[in-house]
């Protein structure tokens, strides 16, 4: 994908990284995306990107975060083609409360389907929101 990425935008720069390590990067953004990262994060883990992802926005810089909504204590290891993995569910009301802590803005909420099998699907929520300008 990243090949694919430079292929297609060939003066950005990309890496692979992990994203609890967002806050070693020294170099402010219009916008950071956080497609499906967060069911792989904790609680504790969720809002320290929230937080670094603040101090490395430029003003009315723009978040998107995406994540599946359930409760926390039923979050668990699931299964796939890619071998066993934990699943972190994400009450929406917690990743509200955390942007509005930072002062973030103009938060808009979309929910999609995500197909997961011929007959089944989750829905995955989707939360953009601005960096408020100072």
């Amino acid at each position: 994908m990243i090949e694919l990425a430079k292929q297609n935008n060939p003066t950005a720069d990309f890496a692979v990284m992990d994203s609890r390590d967002i806050h070693s990067l020294d170099t402010h953004y219009d916008g950071i995306i956080g497609g499906f990262c967060l069911p792989y994060l904790s609680q504790t883990e969720c809002n320290e990107l929230i937080a670094n992802t603040y101090d490395l926005l430029n003003e009315n810089g723009l978040i998107y975060l995406s994540f599946v909504e359930g409760d926390p204590e039923k979050s668990d290891f699931k299964v796939g083609s890619d071998g066993r993995v934990y699943f972190y569910y994400h009450k929406l009301e917690d990743i509200l409360q955390q942007l509005n802590r930072f002062q973030f803005e103009e938060i808009n909420t979309f929910k999609v389907k995500y197909k997961t099998s011929k007959t089944e699907f989750d829905i995955h929520t989707i939360v953009t929101a601005k960096k408020k300008a100072q």
